[in-house]
């Protein structure tokens, strides 16, 4: 399946409201700084989606995160030292409105999951540490598509967000229409956050 085969998705997928009518390819940017990662999200156009700031020092690994128009959306706290291995976000008015998980699947696999307030689940269908995966909803509904990219941004760019360009990962995300790119974004960055510590 091609990015140009995601179907758009009915009723709607939205937490965000930011909901595309077309295919969006989502370039995930994972920016390496001594106290902690970054993240930034851009659109196709190169357009800010959110940002994910690390809090110096967090021992939670907090991390702020803002919209394209640099308003506070949420926190997300790692909640992997925890029994669970578990990444919460949280809004800004304390609501828990995402939980990523993951666990060893019967097969010996390895499986990463989405709670959406406390409701509809959404999943990561192959090997995520490789960014070949489909993301499924709890009724098999493919809603976007996670592959590798190779680009790397010099040491003298500068991305949108303002920041200085320093050690980086990053990957492409192709999101269905209909499906809130911001939840794609931020469920990006939680599913990150928990591959990062269970592949320690």
């Amino acid at each position: 399946m091609s990015r140009n085969d995601l179907q758009p998705v009915y009723p709607p997928l939205t937490v965000f409201g930011n909901v595309r009518s077309a295919v969006t390819q989502l370039t995930i940017v994972d920016q390496m700084f001594r106290a902690g990662d970054s993240y930034t999200v851009l659109d196709s156009e190169g357009n800010v989606v959110v940002r994910a700031k690390a809090e110096e020092w967090s021992r939670k690994n907090k991390k702020t995160v803002y919209d394209g128009a640099n308003q506070e959306l949420g926190e997300i706290k790692d909640k992997s030292l925890s029994m669970h291995n578990a990444v919460e976000f949280t809004t800004v008015t304390g609501k828990k409105l995402l939980k990523a998980s993951f666990h060893t699947g019967t097969d010996g696999k390895p499986m990463f999951r989405l709670k959406i307030n406390d409701d509809l689940e959404i999943g990561v269908v192959g090997d995520w540490k490789l960014r070949a995966a489909d993301i499924k909803t709890d009724k098999d509904t493919i809603i976007a598509r996670a592959y590798h990219d190779n680009e790397r941004v010099s040491s003298n760019e500068k991305w949108k967000g303002g920041d200085p360009a320093v050690p980086e990962r990053q990957y492409k995300v192709d999101v269905a229409p209909g499906v809130d790119i911001g939840l794609m974004s931020v469920a990006c960055i939680l599913w990150d956050m928990i591959h990062m510590h269970v592949s320690k």
